[in-house]
């Protein structure tokens, strides 16, 4: 699956679903989950790890850093394909402060491995690091400059190096993937100014958010722009107690997905909303009566004759050569996300 599929199911996902996720644990809370699992623990120090693993590691960053990087700790927080797998961290790391979440370490080096394959799943490097290899920092930079000229390498926090693919991604206020021989920039993700923003697609967006909230004069708080793989999106959030979404493609200015997550149902697992929806809500008709004004305010499709597919509170307007419209609804019937498939075959 693309990586833009991905990101647009992922917010469309959440706002479907809505299951609450438990926050990270800490190290020792970590260690001693795994410890009652029999998996490894948490490993204070580098030399209680496997050295060829270590020579793996080091090994494996020769194309990324011009000297050998010294190692302090190993941490147990990743979890792959079932198994706790070591992130070896280097003894050297400066400290950053960010204006909400406050001071973080940023080492120079981190690196997560299969203990047992002696794979190597992800890199992460400082991207002040001296040591770095010139042409990595070069491509980063123009690809940079290539997406948005007001984003600065300096801002970045992190290099991500993917291991299986080798591609090279930033952590920090925006998300750049460039693939690592060519420096071509393959996803870009970054906070846009409302002023740069075509004003038409602004318009779509807040009367979308308009027609969802029963008329509500709508103000967003940000606007993302997502661009990479044959996709250029903008994403309007709002981030009140509303929370509202809005993607529009950026070419067309047309609307593709809408979420409002106040009124998204109430439920703590995927097992409970299926038993809240066990009956459908709506027949087909009575779907296509319901939705039909709203879907045809915000896309400018009528649904009249769609085919109508249920699944829980999904409810997918199917017909043959035409986009395919998803609507999701609580409790009270209310639709609270509305999504616009790519052409769609009916079933």
């Amino acid at each position: 699956m693309k990586r833009w599929n991905v990101v647009l199911l992922s917010v469309t996902a959440a706002a479907l679903l809505m299951v609450s996720i438990p926050g990270p644990t800490s190290a020792v809370a970590a260690a001693a989950n795994s410890e009652q699992q029999g998996e490894p623990g948490f490993t204070k120090t580098v030399k209680d790890l496997d050295k060829e693993l270590v020579e793996k590691v080091q090994e494996a960053l020769k194309p990324f850093v011009n000297e050998e990087i010294d190692f302090e700790g190993v941490r147990y927080s990743y979890k792959i394909d079932g198994k706790k797998e070591p992130t070896l961290y280097s003894k050297d790391y400066r400290t950053v402060t960010h204006p909400v979440k406050g001071a973080e370490k940023i080492f120079a080096a981190e690196v997560t491995i299969k203990a047992q394959t002696g794979e190597i799943y992800q890199i992460n490097l400082d991207p002040q690091l001296s040591s770095l290899d010139e042409g990595i920092r070069t491509k980063m930079k123009a690809a940079i400059t290539e997406t948005e000229k007001s984003l600065s390498y300096d801002d970045i926090t992190k290099l991500n190096i993917d291991g299986a693919s080798g591609e090279i991604s930033t952590l920090g206020p925006y998300h750049l993937v460039i693939d690592a021989k060519s420096g071509k920039v393959q996803l870009a993700i970054y906070n846009v100014p409302k002023s740069k923003v075509d004003q038409r697609a602004v318009q779509a967006a807040q009367q979308a958010a308009g027609s969802f909230t029963g008329g509500k004069k709508i103000t967003f708080d940000s606007v993302r722009r997502f661009v990479g793989e044959g996709a250029d999106r903008y994403l309007f959030t709002q981030n009140n107690e509303q929370s509202i979404n809005v993607w529009i493609e950026a070419a067309t200015n047309k609307i593709q997905n809408i979420s409002l997550g106040a009124e998204r149902p109430i439920h703590s697992s995927r097992e409970e909303l299926k038993k809240k929806f066990a009956k459908p809500k709506y027949t087909a008709a009575e779907a296509i009566k319901t939705m039909n004004p709203m879907i045809k305010k915000i896309f400018g499709i009528d649904v009249t004759g769609y085919q109508v597919k249920v699944e829980d509170n999904n409810y997918t307007f199917l017909k043959e050569g035409s986009p395919s419209i998803l609507a999701a609804i609580n409790e009270k019937g209310k639709v609270f996300v509305l999504n616009r498939e790519l052409v769609a075959k009916s079933k």
